[in-house]
């Protein structure tokens, strides 16, 4: 990290939205306004004393790049035709890119036939350049990750409201980015999230490739073939590709974990939601410590199992001793190093202050050998994924429960030798939480 002669050409910074010039806006249906308002909408406006304008949303993006576009593919709605839609974050409206029901179409592309009967399908995609830009090939991570926290906010919204939610990691790639217009070059689809039910989808027949003018997204954009080629190496290129991917009975691999009953309601919290800049050194209890980290290790409704674990430096948690734990449950925290480690847990975060000063720095590790011997190539991203949501959960319920938190990057090879010594765990993500600072 330190030998990297990567410059930021701020001239040449990406758009983070994308625009669709010649489509008309169109507005949300009610019955998934609040569900894509607070999921995935802007929250925040805030313009730099140098004239840059950053339009923070409601969930966590390394450097507020937001590489991740979201994609609706419905049946006919109360208020909105089937077909296939762009969401807009800013303007929290819709653009028509398909006319017609094609969850057919969709479902055979990821082998899912109760794809059909979904309500609307949620296409995630993620556009490398926009985070590249910053980060380099290390950025291929940040699209997952940042797809994990929105999917956090979106999981909790569905459940909140008892709408049925199932996310697939499993398609085939070049079917779903023909059909929500994605080139599979510069942007790529990363995940499905199927919610509600309605009637049978027909017979969707071949899909025409769409040709829509989009916005460049700045001057000129730099390729990264190391990324391109780690996403071309974890693709699924037919349907028996998904079925050896997939777990057999993926509908048993766990149901969301809701949203714990607290206090504010989620708008209050995903509002209040932010990276945070300080922490005081006030301890966090045990017992708001175990809840937290309960709700983000809760069951995801995927279609592959979980493969995570969290590990957590306590700073300032009244009610355990300094060290690294291992968590298992709320009232299960396994020691795995006493002592006070609060310039490792800032070293370990990139030598970010935040990592130190937090109650608690937490690292979502994942055995990828096991994963990867299991589900292929594929499995990485599913493992960032997965991580990516368990980090959003993290600041949900931090910030429900009056604490802040903040998601980091890591040294990887360090934290693994520190937190878990002795294994091949790969660290994928990072977070850090306390009381906010004055």
């Amino acid at each position: 990290m330190r030998r990297s002669t990567h410059q930021l050409d701020w001239e040449n910074r990406p758009h983070p939205f994308k625009d669709y010039p010649g489509l008309e806006p169109r507005a949300l249906p009610r019955e998934l306004a609040r569900l894509l308002r607070w999921g995935a909408g802007v929250a925040r406006t805030r313009t730099l004393p140098g004239g840059d304008v950053y339009e923070f949303r409601t969930y966590s993006s390394a450097g507020a790049l937001y590489p991740v576009e979201v994609y609706l593919v419905c049946a006919e709605l109360e208020d909105l035709e089937a077909g296939v839609y762009h969401f807009h974050p800013r303007e929290l409206a819709l653009r028509q890119l398909r006319r017609g029901d094609v969850r057919s179409a969709l479902a055979e592309a990821a082998v899912a036939p109760e794809l059909e009967e979904a309500g609307t399908v949620l296409v995630l995609t993620g556009i490398l350049w926009r985070s590249v830009w910053k980060y380099g090939a290390r950025a291929y991570r940040h699209l997952f990750w940042d797809a994990g926290t929105m999917l956090a906010n979106l999981l909790a919204l569905a459940d909140s409201e008892g709408i049925e939610a199932r996310l697939l990691t499993g398609f085939v790639d070049a079917k779903v980015d023909r059909l929500v217009g994605a080139e599979g070059e510069r942007e790529w689809s990363l995940a499905l999230l199927a919610l509600g039910r309605a009637a049978p989808a027909p017979p969707s027949g071949e899909l025409e490739s769409l040709q829509l003018e989009v916005a460049p997204l700045s001057r000129r954009e730099v390729a990264y073939p190391l990324a391109s080629a780690l996403h071309a190496a974890s693709r699924l290129v037919d349907v028996d590709d998904v079925r050896r991917y997939r777990t057999p009975d993926w509908s048993a691999a766990g149901t969301v974990g809701g949203f714990p009953d607290w206090s504010d309601t989620l708008e209050t919290v995903l509002r209040r939601r932010g990276s945070v800049r300080d922490f005081s050194p006030k301890a966090v209890p045990v017992s708001t410590l175990g809840a937290i980290l309960a709700h983000a290790a809760a069951p995801i409704p995927a279609d592959v199992p979980p493969c995570n674990e969290i590990v957590l430096i306590a700073n300032a948690v009244a009610g355990v001793e300094p060290g690294v734990y291992r968590f298992r449950s709320p009232n299960d925290f396994e020691l795995v190093r006493a002592g006070s480690f609060r310039y490792e847990a800032g070293y370990l975060c990139l030598e970010q202050p935040l990592g130190a000063l937090a109650a608690g720095t937490i690292f979502v590790l994942g055995d990828l050998g096991p994963v990867l011997a299991t589900l292929g190539n594929r499995g990485y991203r599913a493992a960032q994924l997965e991580a990516g949501i368990r980090v959003g959960r993290i600041y949900l319920a931090a910030y429900a429960s009056d604490l802040t938190a903040t998601a980091s990057t890591f040294y990887d090879d360090d934290v693994t030798r520190f937190v878990a010594p002795g294994t091949d765990k790969s660290a994928l993500l990072a977070a850090a939480l306390g009381y906010p600072g004055t």
